[in-house]
């Protein structure tokens, strides 16, 4: 499975201009955070977009969602402490891929990404 680099995603940013608007959803100070939680962002609110001008299937946008938003939650424990939210977040993306994929989940791939051991950044 192919999950989106942080390359690719700055990349599509820099040709699709969305408009993400961060401000709703957490404030942070620390800009590495920022940038995380941006990529995921990003893969979340533009799935047509990415899927319509880039080659990304829309299951390696929805496990890179997973990818980024784990990245974010751990690097955020670290930082911030523990936030159950994000826990909830993580549970409910995790439900996403299985109501697209049924039993096609790769299960090996979310257990490696929680324990990072799939590492792209």
């Amino acid at each position: 499975m192919h999950i989106i680099t942080i390359e690719e995603i700055e990349n599509m940013l820099k040709r699709l201009h969305p408009k993400l608007d961060l401000s709703t959803i957490i404030r942070i100070e620390d800009e590495d955070l920022v940038k995380v939680l941006k990529h995921y962002w990003f893969l979340q609110h533009c799935e047509r977009e990415i899927q319509a001008h880039f080659s990304f299937t829309y299951e390696e946008i929805l496990y890179s969602q997973y990818y980024w938003f784990v990245q974010f939650k751990h690097y955020y424990n670290s930082k911030s402490g523990y936030d159950g939210g994000m826990e909830d977040q993580s549970g409910l993306l995790i439900r996403k891929i299985c109501n697209e994929f049924g039993e096609a989940v790769d299960w090996k791939l979310l257990e490696d990404i929680d324990n990072h051991r799939w590492e792209i950044w």
